[in-house]
Formats: C-alpha cells, structure tokens, sequence
C-alpha cells in the first residue's frame, strides 16, 4: 500500500509540478546511509521509513522551494542525521537549566522532553515547526508514529500512525485540491490550503481538537 500510495504522489506531482520530479526530489538513500542513521539512533528504524527514503531521499533544498507533506520541507537523510548530531550536543547544554516539557501534548506522545532525541526530524517549515518519527512514544502510542511539534506555541499534535499512514493522508490531499501548483520562472512550488496545512493547525478544522486541548489547559 505504501508504494502504491508514494506512486500517486509521484503521478500528482509529475503532471502538476514536473520540475520538483526532476530537480528536486533525489535519489534513493543509500543502505550505508540508513545503517548509519541506525547506528546513531540505536533503535530500529520502521520498515515504511526506509522503504519511503529508498523512493525519495527528501528534496534538494538548492532546486526548489522545497514543499512536500503539509507543505513543509522534506529532510533527506544526511539531514536527518545532522540534526540528531546536533541535538545531542545542544541536550546537555539545556536539560538542567530548562523546563522541556511539552504542555500541550496528545496522550499518545511522550511529553517529557520538547527536544527528545528520539524524534527524528522528517520536515520543517524553517522556523518553529518540525515533522518527526517519533521512535519513543507513550504507552498509549505506537512506535514509529509521526507527529508535530510546534515550539513558539509548546504543542505536540499527533499526525499518523506510520509514514505509511503520512504518505496516503498526503497522497489523499493532493487528489482533493488542498495543494495548489504554482510556477514562479523555473521553479515549481506548491501553496497549501489551509486546511491541509499543520502550521496553521490552530485555524484549521482538522486539527482543532488540539485548539480545544490548549485552551482547557489554558484556562485551568
């Protein structure tokens, strides 16, 4: 299902933005990549994440404006691992001095730690809000899931159970019309309906669970 999924994305962008096909989307990830993102993490990285990054390792960010699941970024692997580098130096830097709890989180997500090194970073917008694998859920949660994390307004939404269940909520929007095509010279890029778009999670239907999560918080 997965790969049949991935082939409607394929075929969506193919026909509506055929130059992110060409120059933006890379090649497969190598193996040596994946076991070395293995290596580091020290958990065993879901099938469905390997089998997406053996179709497309992320958009090259030097090519397009680079939108992909929610009109975010889509990190590659040497990306990904960059960032997991990264955190773990900044960790202990932080963990002692800062509160890193998430305050508004969903049950199925661990909210522990804002900055948990075991979720790794799929996409961001640039700013404040990243796509994650999340390989460290709650009890509640299923191992491999992706999530949201928004740090300006300190919220972790669940997204999907699996990069399997990403790619055909993704592949479901395009075919729905909540992403626009858009040409600006040579390059291709996509605008987002708000609806289909997670940074605006608080103005959207879709996530507004998470709008009525935050205020009951609030207003304790």
């Amino acid at each position: 299902m997965l790969q049949k999924n991935l082939q409607r994305v394929t075929d969506w962008y193919t026909e509506n933005v055929p130059r992110i096909v060409k120059y933006g989307l890379q090649k497969p990830v190598s193996d040596y990549q994946i076991s070395k993102l293995q290596k580091l993490v020290g958990k065993e990285l879901p099938q469905d994440f390997i089998a997406l990054y053996k179709t497309y390792n992320g958009i090259n960010i030097n090519k397009n404006l680079e939108n992909f699941f929610f009109g975010l970024k889509f990190n590659s692997i040497a990306r990904v691992i960059d960032i997991r580098k990264s955190l773990i130096d900044y960790l202990p830097t932080i963990q002692n001095t800062y509160d890193l709890t998430v305050h508004y989180c969903d049950e199925r997500i661990d909210d522990s730690n804002i900055h948990n090194p075991d979720w790794l970073e799929i996409g961001n917008d640039n700013s404040r809000c990243t796509l994650l694998l999340d390989l460290s859920p709650s009890a509640s949660g299923t191992y491999g899931q992706i999530i949201f994390r928004d740090f300006e307004s300190d919220i972790c939404i669940w997204v999907a159970d699996s990069i399997s269940e990403l790619v055909s909520i993704f592949a479901d929007d395009l075919e729905k019309g909540l992403y626009i095509p858009c040409i600006e010279g040579f390059t291709h890029f996509l605008e987002t309906e708000r609806e289909a778009s997670i940074i605006n999670w608080d103005r959207t239907e879709r996530w507004k669970p998470y709008v009525e999560l935050r205020n009951s918080k609030m207003n304790k």
